[in-house]
């Protein structure tokens, strides 16, 4: 039996820009980041490993406040949403049907994809997630906007591919 590891993963090429304005005067990040969609296929026999590229659109910038009182926890994140997300997930499925008509065993993957909740083998069920942080302000962390590339993995699953087992092998013709 045949076995690779397939990782969905999302970049964000991130870029900033002086902000002028307010109480935080400095870098800001800017309004949206490059984006790309990209599969690995590690061969778990070989250590080999394939990469393609599935999509590239822009990514668009979220605040996300968890703040309590005077406890400050802010999350910058670019996110894939709307119609593109719509369109890479459609890539995706593609690229998912491409493996399954090689033989290897997706599984639940395509469903999972399009409702965004893998389940997997022992019934856990993650959310898929198509942003990418690129800072978190916290009470303790002081990190400025730092330009550069930002990943995060959306899915992660083993695959395996069992050994097709000729007509004539199987009857005992010779």
């Amino acid at each position: 039996m045949q076995r690779i590891h397939l990782t969905v993963a999302l970049d964000a090429e991130a870029t900033t820009a002086e902000e002028r304005i307010g109480p935080f005067a400095g870098q800001a990040w800017a309004p949206e980041a490059r984006g790309t969609l990209r599969a690995e296929l590690a061969d778990l026999d070989d250590g080999t490993i394939m990469r393609q590229k599935l999509y590239a659109c822009p990514l668009t910038l979220r605040e996300e406040d968890y703040s309590r009182g005077a406890v400050v926890s802010l999350r910058y994140k670019y996110v894939l949403d709307g119609t593109r997300l719509q369109i890479a997930k459609a890539y995706l499925l593609h690229y998912v049907g491409r493996l399954q008509r090689e033989g290897w065993q997706t599984g639940e993957l395509a469903r999972a994809i399009e409702r965004d909740i893998l389940i997997d083998d022992a019934n856990v069920a993650t959310q898929l997630c198509w942003a990418v942080q690129v800072q978190y302000v916290g009470r303790r962390t002081i990190q400025h906007p730092t330009a550069g590339t930002y990943s995060a993995v959306v899915v992660s699953q083993l695959l395996n591919k069992r050994p097709r087992i000729v007509a004539s092998a199987r009857l005992g013709v010779r």
